[in-house]
């Protein structure tokens, strides 16, 4: 997928929809749908920071060919607002490999397909229209949660620069938690 100027913008490699005011917080409250038994691949890692506060963890961006990388080390898969800048077929390699049998993914929920958002290059429909099948083909069980984000960080980086802020009702903000053949492990003690 062609990347855009404000796709590549090192301000906003970072999460635009927090799930509390800080980045801080946001991490906190993130790490509470991990184990410590969990091996993590953070899928569209942006800046770091998610490895910075969750330790077992290891980030790739787009620079990584996810072809290619090995997924024998890991057993969990973290995406925030990653997926939509993957092919399908990348999406489908991660998510069948043997290692993996958790995913937290921290997106957005639209059945629109093909819905487009002003200035970047983002398939807002992707964890409808092509990881849910996927789950369910691969074996996943999995619930949704949907969240009021914490919007104050992203309006101030696009007043920053001088972009204006969108709001689209259609799309909703939700972490998707899968496990791979069982129920066992999935927690509701996320606020």
């Amino acid at each position: 997928m062609m990347r855009t100027y404000w796709d590549a913008h090192p301000d906003f490699e970072t999460s635009s929809m927090l799930l509390a005011p800080t980045l801080e917080e946001h991490y906190r409250i993130l790490k509470t749908y991990f184990d410590n038994d969990d091996k993590i691949l953070d899928v569209g890692c942006g800046d770091g920071s998610f490895t910075q506060y969750i330790p077992n963890s290891y980030g790739v961006n787009h620079k990584t060919n996810l072809y290619r990388l090995r997924l024998d080390d890991y057993n969990t898969l973290h995406f925030s607002e990653s997926v939509g800048n993957l092919n399908p077929e990348v999406i489908e390699r991660l998510l069948a490999a043997p290692s993996i049998n958790k995913v937290v993914f921290k997106d957005f929920l639209c059945t629109n397909r093909g819905m487009q958002v002003a200035y970047f290059n983002y398939r807002m429909d992707t964890l409808y229209s092509c990881v849910m099948p996927l789950l369910n083909k691969y074996g996943y069980w999995y619930m949704i949660k949907s969240f009021v984000p914490n919007r104050d960080r992203w309006k101030a980086l696009l007043a920053k620069h001088n972009l204006e802020y969108f709001s689209y009702p259609e799309i909703k903000p939700v972490i998707l938690v899968g496990l791979k053949g069982n129920l066992i492990g999935i927690k509701e003690n996320h606020g």
